[in-house]
């Protein structure tokens, strides 16, 4: 049983009361309308873990956006810049801990050993609350999200392809990238430190461009930043009626 502090406690309170007022049955195990574009920004891994423990995620989250709140926050002497996540000995929290810290574009590293090891978040310039949630992900069911992409397979849209090479940091790359809501792909696998993020419009992309410029020192280096290339379409052309005469008029040959 995962305790909660009396501010989460009156946020799931409110959170109930409202779905009671809108007549909704069961808000913790119900997608909100921007769920489905939130699951797009996690690996089927990480949703699959996601969904085997709920309510550590939303505890997670709920933490995470106390934190960057208080730590962003104007005219305060001592703003916390490290945060603590609950210990775990299980790996599938800490895998949990590190993907939902990425999301609000904290950096994190593992301390301790055992059942004390525990994941450490720190605030950083591209630290924020995210609009897109972990908790509101994992809520759509897989069947969904493959219907999602079979609708959308074969349409030709056009996507704005940044990418990026020698990067030193993939985490503090996608905490960069997170206001633009691009997924982050290695070009020649999970072992690549080359990597390409498709924009959704031009202004995006070249927003993105005027910002990084040719890289950050430490993180990447940028690579190619285009147009992507639309997928190759095959068609047929009809060729007219031809007499055997035509066909060898155009080809200089005598019939036999």
């Amino acid at each position: 049983q995962i305790e909660l502090s009396a501010e989460e406690e009156a946020a799931l309170a409110r959170r109930r009361q409202l779905a009671e007022a809108f007549g909704i049955a069961d808000p913790d195990n119900r997608p909100s309308s921007f769920a489905a574009s939130s699951a797009t920004q996690f690996s089927s891994d990480v949703l699959a873990l996601a969904r085997r423990d709920p309510d550590f995620v939303r505890l997670v989250e709920s933490q995470l956006q106390q934190f960057v709140l208080s730590a962003s926050a104007p005219n305060v002497a001592r703003r916390p810049m490290r945060h603590s996540l609950p210990s775990s000995a299980c790996r599938m929290h800490r895998k949990l801990c590190h993907e939902v810290a990425e999301s609000f574009g904290l950096t994190t590293h593992s301390f301790g050993s055992g059942a004390d090891r525990h994941v450490d978040c720190f605030y950083n310039s591209n630290s924020g609350v995210p609009s897109t949630r972990l908790s509101d992900a994992m809520l759509v069911e897989p069947s969904a999200l493959e219907e999602s992409d079979a609708s959308t397979q074969g349409a030709a849209v056009e996507k704005f392809e940044m990418r990026f090479c020698d990067v030193e940091n993939v985490r503090g790359l996608r905490g960069m990238l997170r206001e633009w809501e691009v997924a982050l792909n290695p070009v020649d696998g999970r072992t690549s430190d080359r990597y390409v993020a498709l924009f959704s419009t031009k202004r995006d992309l070249e927003q993105a461009q005027s910002r990084f410029g040719a890289g950050v020192r430490g993180i990447f280096r940028v690579e190619h930043a285009s147009p992507a290339p639309p997928p190759p379409t095959t068609t047929t052309v009809g060729l007219p009626a031809m007499s055997l005469d035509e066909v060898c008029g155009l080809t200089g040959r005598k019939p036999v």
